[in-house]
């Protein structure tokens, strides 16, 4: 595998994953202002949560979030991922996606969802594409996916893929 991309020290914000769809597509808030999101045409989904308030003495009040349809940056699957029934895939490869998402979602539980994040673009969905890194150790979580073991899942793409797939206007 190539060499692992870390997090420059200037990019300190914070994300929180709320969902993940499915291995490369997830609902993150970005703490973005509705001014932000309006500008960008992003595609967004609501949700609540408590806000805690002072020394824990049960002032909750529930809080409007919004968070941002998102995909990962640079990664491309080699097999059909979501609810596609009509398409054969080996059981040691859907075995092997089983331990890709595993270790993704391990290292997601391990900073408590919150991630720094670089967003790259907005791609034809209106889907933030970013890249994910973990807070502590500054690794670049995209990188799960690319490592040797998974590379008869996943592969990096680039712009002649992406121009053919319609996965970035950006060809990034």
């Amino acid at each position: 595998m190539g060499k692992m991309t870390a997090i420059r020290d200037d990019n300190k914000k914070l994300a929180y994953i709320l969902r993940m769809e499915n291995c490369l597509n997830f609902d993150i808030d970005y703490g973005f202002t509705p001014h932000q999101i309006r500008r960008m045409n992003l595609r967004t989904n609501e949700y609540y949560y408590k806000d805690s308030y002072g020394d824990g003495g049960g002032d909750e009040q529930l809080s409007l979030g919004v968070t941002c349809m998102s995909r990962l940056e640079g990664i491309r699957t080699l097999i059909p991922i979501g609810k596609n029934k009509d398409v054969f895939v080996p059981k040691k490869l859907e075995k092997l996606m089983v331990c890709a998402v595993h270790e993704f979602t391990q290292a997601i539980n391990r900073c408590g969802h919150f991630v720094h994040f670089r967003v790259v673009g907005i791609d034809v969905y209106r889907r933030v594409v970013v890249r994910l890194y973990d807070p502590v150790s500054g690794r670049c979580l995209n990188d799960i996916f690319l490592q040797d073991k998974y590379n008869t899942l996943f592969e990096p793409y680039t712009s002649k893929h992406s121009s053919t797939r319609g996965e970035s206007r950006d060809g990034k």
